[in-house]
């Protein structure tokens, strides 16, 4: 049970911060008009793209419960 509970959580933290910190990324790397694909900005460290996505996350729910006070 403990296994199958950590593998939900991995690919809930995946899905809620890694790939969004990895589009992020990617989406500011090509206004200084980088070649690299989404792909290589995934596959980069997992710790830096859920750092971003993380924060990225926070800083969407706290505009939000600031926009709807």
């Amino acid at each position: 049970m403990d296994i199958f509970l950590a593998m939900i959580i991995e690919t809930l933290l995946a899905v809620l911060c890694i790939w969004p910190g990895a589009i992020i990324r990617w989406l500011l790397s090509r206004l200084w008009n980088s070649k690299r694909t989404l792909k290589e900005f995934k596959s980069d460290s997992s710790y830096l793209n859920g750092s971003i996505g993380l924060l990225s996350v926070v800083a969407i729910v706290v505009l939000i419960i600031k926009l709807l006070q």
